[in-house]
């Protein structure tokens, strides 16, 4: 096909960890991979957004990690056009290759994330425009049938030819902005179209912890039968209004949680580091 430079997009819930390591020293293959990351506590606990590649492939791994669950249209839409567009745009790829899971689709009972068959077109549609028709979706995840059904056919009808519907959430949850800007902020050394992007202030911590630990609550009450008095599935938007006006949330989490996740953060990125 005489192609010298891809791209490689993996929106699976699940980092793309084996793809990196394959390409990490290479500058010319782009790695995107979009995942849920909970602090380094998801499976395959890899994914970091300081993960950019190594030697001559540093800056050619991109990764947006999300720091909880359910996260949909709105926020992935939100990372294509503000990091990937961009960084592909000035990589200028003769080929996009797509790791298409869809276990971030919203009902998948492994993922928890809500990106709906309008979200999976939309981000099919904005691969099309980078590889300028050459592109290839490849079927990964996906553990709801009929959530996979509904966004594997949106996917091909995009790939025909036709325009992907509108998603009806527009506005990324504050949490997503900031970690978009978290990403951009790392990527800013490595690609010019950032260099004059201003960046905010970070996410407040207590909001962040607070995602933590709801998702930490899920990940134990499922896989280990532990309940620490945290009922994850009460807590509403509204429930996250008050948190963001209240900055000690100490007695609406147990500590124990916030160790986990401080205790698994250290260690993965001891592992990492000595590896």
């Amino acid at each position: 096909m005489g192609v010298k430079k891809i791209l490689i997009v993996d929106w699976d819930v699940h980092h793309g960890n084996g793809t990196q390591h394959i390409f990490e020293k290479d500058a010319d293959v782009l790695f995107f991979s979009i995942h849920r990351h909970d602090g380094g506590f998801f499976y395959p606990n890899s994914g970091f957004m300081d993960e950019v590649g190594k030697e001559n492939g540093k800056g050619f791994t991109v990764n947006v990690p999300w720091s909880f669950c359910e996260m949909g249209d709105a926020e992935y839409v939100a990372a294509f056009e503000r990091i990937l567009i961009p960084i592909a745009t000035e990589f200028q790829p003769e080929l996009v290759l797509v790791s298409s899971g869809f276990d971030c689709a919203k009902g998948d009972p492994i993922g928890r994330m809500k990106v709906t068959p309008a979200g999976f077109a939309k981000m099919t549609e904005i691969v099309c425009k980078i590889g300028k028709g050459r592109v290839v979706l490849v079927l990964e995840g996906g553990y709801n049938l009929e959530a996979l059904s509904q966004s594997a056919a949106w996917c091909i009808r995009v790939l025909l030819g036709e325009r992907a519907p509108d998603i009806l959430d527009k506005d990324p949850h504050q949490i997503a902005e900031s970690q978009i800007e978290d990403v951009i902020r790392v990527h800013k050394n490595y690609w010019s179209c950032f260099k004059n992007v201003e960046i905010t202030q970070e996410t407040p911590e207590h909001i962040l912890q607070f995602y933590k630990a709801i998702t930490m609550q899920i990940l134990l009450s499922k896989q280990k039968n532990f309940n620490f008095g945290l009922d994850s599935d009460s807590y509403s938007d509204n429930d996250l209004s008050e948190v963001e006006n209240n900055n000690d949330i100490s007695g609406n989490v147990p500590m124990i949680i916030h160790q986990s996740i401080t205790t698994q953060i250290i260690s993965s990125r001891e592992y990492k580091d000595n590896e």
